[in-house]
């Protein structure tokens, strides 16, 4: 805890824990997980905290010392992107998000199954409308980008084409309503 109440943990404790001997070897796990954490829409600042500290070095002289202050999700992120050749906790930690993950999918399987038919179809209709914003958003700085064009270009009128069917099939649902 930080003089605010802040829970943190200490990237270098972390290491030690997960199994690197040096740590110089786990700042390649923090740059992947600060990249995760980055293209998951995290801010970064939020969750690894790079501070500087001086620490005691021979006869009295100080040496700087870079250490990173995580907060859980970046504990998270990290054991996720460690290495876990010939570190069996790292490999424990992986299994163990992959195991959850499918217990909480299975679980919002059930949930939504639970459903009435209209609630389902709305909770639906929501994560299209997220996917396909966020797709024409990959696909349009893909265009600008001029990366993978022809493919960013196709997906694009895919996209137009489901959105057009879409209107005809609820304009359809609507009169057949009346």
């Amino acid at each position: 805890m930080d003089e605010l109440g802040h829970e943190f943990w200490n990237a270098k404790d972390l290491a030690k824990l997960l199994g690197y001997r040096q740590y110089t070897n786990f700042t390649g796990a923090i740059r992947k997980a600060e990249i995760a954490c980055k293209e998951s829409g995290e801010a970064v600042s939020d969750h690894f905290l790079h501070v500087k500290e001086m620490i005691p070095g021979g006869k009295g002289a100080k040496r700087p010392y870079p250490p990173v202050h995580l907060s859980r999700f970046a504990c998270y992120l990290l054991v996720e992107n460690a290495d876990p050749e010939g570190r069996p906790i790292v490999a424990m930690g992986q299994k163990y998000f992959a195991v959850h993950t499918r217990r909480q999918e299975l679980a919002d399987e059930l949930t939504l199954l639970a459903l009435p038919e209209d609630q389902k179809r709305l909770i639906y209709r929501r994560e299209m409308v997220l996917r396909s914003l966020r797709c024409r958003s990959f696909l349009r700085s893909a265009r600008h980008k001029k990366i993978l064009f022809p493919l960013a270009e196709s997906l694009l009128l895919s996209i137009a084409r489901w959105r057009l069917l879409r209107r005809k099939a609820m304009d359809e649902m609507l009169t057949s309503d009346r």
